[in-house]
């Protein structure tokens, strides 16, 4: 059976594209960041298991991926994202140069602005996420999840119809029904 440590990491990696070979990120600086984003989660957020998470040890107990918790997937997951986005942004930040010799001119000022919007849009779907969390109908993580859910349903050992396709609106996302 997997673990969250096999599950998490191949979520953030779909969320922020780093899919190719090699990756931009190592499975185990994923596992270390999921620990700090889970600390930090559960530190805003009751989930209904208590989730014991240790920095050092890079452990979750229980384990969100056997308890089928897929709010706490999702937020811990889109929380990671944030500060892999805010990093980028901080390292693009201040290896911005804008120079001219000349005729010639590099900027590179506009990547770091492009990162700074992309933070900022991923701590807002974090946000979202965790307001719909706390007054939604407790289908969040099959909201934030959308296409992953097949996964951990495989990894699970169970495939429901909507994970199938059967229950996919116009628009190739999922709903619950």
């Amino acid at each position: 059976m997997a673990t969250w440590q096999d599950v998490m990491p191949v979520i953030i990696r779909q969320m922020i594209g780093d899919t190719t070979t090699p990756t931009q990120y190592s499975d185990a600086s994923l596992q270390s960041l999921i620990c700090v984003a889970g600390v930090m989660t559960v530190r805003e957020l009751d989930f209904r298991y208590n989730y014991v998470i240790d920095i050092t040890a890079i452990s979750i107990s229980p384990d969100p991926v056997i308890m089928m918790d897929h709010d706490f997937l999702g937020l811990v997951c889109l929380k990671a994202t944030v500060f892999l986005a805010e990093g980028e942004y901080r390292n693009a930040a201040r290896m911005a140069i804008s120079q001219r010799d000349g005729p010639s001119h590099i900027d590179t000022k506009g990547i770091a602005e492009n990162l700074k919007v992309a933070a900022a849009t991923r701590a807002k779907e974090y946000e979202d996420a965790k307001i719909h969390y706390e007054v939604g109908d407790g289908s969040l993580g099959e909201a934030i999840l959308g296409p992953y859910n097949a996964l951990l349903s495989l990894y699970s050992g169970n495939v429901s119809a909507s994970n199938t396709g059967a229950n996919r609106d116009d628009t190739g996302t999922f709903f619950s029904g």
